[in-house]
């Protein structure tokens, strides 16, 4: 069994990875092993799109 902190270290490694694709083949990250995370990524995205998520998770800096 995955622990919390795992499953966390997945998403942020999925991410990441993910980020290194252009937004066109995010969906191909989809596949039997890794549907459940990808699906995550995909949400996350969509939910956000600003380039902060694949830029390591740096802080803006203020104006």
């Amino acid at each position: 069994m995955h622990t919390a902190s795992d499953a966390a270290r997945n998403v942020l490694h999925a991410i990441r990875f993910a980020c290194l694709l252009s937004d066109g083949h995010a969906s191909a990250l989809r596949n039997r092993h890794h549907g459940a995370v990808c699906s995550a990524v995909k949400l996350y995205a969509e939910a956000d799109k600003r380039t902060v998520a694949c830029n390591s998770f740096r802080t803006i800096e203020s104006e």
